[in-house]
């Protein structure tokens, strides 16, 4: 491939999975934002809120595996472009919800969308970057996930305050809709099914080596993993839900000054995520295993 199509094309899928973390960050941390408002507004209790909060939990769990198996059919253009398609719309649709049912399932819907992600932003990297370069790509990629929530927490506590909660997922929702349109007419590599790394390492085997996903049970670093991330998320989820409605319901702020803090955490994230991915090369090029 010519060097400089090939350093085109990763800029355009590293730029592309960036947007679509950053954007269906954006509405996940929106929900958040508004939830005081549609608690005054459908009368509903925290404990109502919080299954409505974890709607999104709930799907996105169970569909992570599912996806993952998609993907592997499929590839990502076709599997993220069409879960974007769904979070998108299920965003859009979310103030036409009348009752507590209604909303849980239009985040239900978002969360089945929003389980692409993972699965087909690793295959993405894994396709189109060298393994010396990919702790780096996914840090920056993966960043997204705290510049959306960030950037969501403040631009979703503007619209709520000028425009009303409706606004605040038309807005994104239509935002998100657009960048579905980018990521098909953009994204280079539009191959459809399973293909494996178009940056293979010399003497590297990892490439082209098949394994069943029940065979990585067996790796305690499997484990670690998982039980890292479950303590991880567990605090992160309370930011990600909670945070701004209990700025706003307990400690007395205001709207926007609630949307300013509440992405604080995020933006400190974010040079957490950067910062250690790039590390993360430093050490693999030296032999260190990460």
């Amino acid at each position: 491939m010519n060097e400089n199509k090939e350093r085109r094309n990763k800029i355009l899928i590293s730029s592309l999975l960036f947007g679509s973390q950053v954007m269906s960050f954006m509405i996940r941390f929106a929900f958040g934002v508004v939830a005081p408002t549609l608690m005054e507004l459908y009368h509903l209790s925290p404990k109502t809120m919080g299954y409505l909060l974890s709607g999104w939990n709930w799907s996105y769990a169970a569909g992570m595996p599912i996806m993952g198996y998609i993907v592997d059919r499929f590839g990502p253009y076709i599997v993220l472009g069409a879960g974007s398609f769904v979070w998108s719309i299920s965003t859009i649709a979310l103030p036409i919800a009348g009752a507590a049912v209604s909303l849980f399932l239009m985040r239900m819907i978002f969360g089945v969308g929003q389980a692409t992600l993972v699965p087909a932003g690793a295959m993405a990297i894994s396709r189109g970057f060298s393994i010396k370069e990919r702790a780096r790509i996914i840090a920056t990629v993966f960043a997204g996930n705290q510049v959306g929530v960030a950037i969501g927490a403040t631009v979703a506590a503007l619209i709520l305050a000028r425009l009303g909660w409706q606004a605040v997922f038309y807005s994104m929702g239509a935002a998100s809709l657009l960048l579905t349109l980018v990521w098909f007419g953009l994204y280079p590599d539009k191959r459809i099914g399973r293909h494996y790394s178009a940056q293979p390492d010399a003497g590297n085997n990892d490439a082209v080596q098949q394994i069943s996903w029940l065979s990585l049970f067996r790796y305690r670093s499997t484990w670690g993993i998982a039980l890292g991330q479950m303590g991880y998320l567990y605090v992160y989820f309370f930011f990600l839900s909670w945070l701004p409605g209990y700025l706003i319901l307990e400690r007395k702020m205001t709207l926007l000054r609630s949307g300013i803090v509440a992405a604080l955490p995020f933006w400190a994230g974010m040079l957490g995520t950067l910062g250690g991915g790039w590390f993360g090369d430093y050490l693999i090029k030296r032999g260190v295993s990460t």
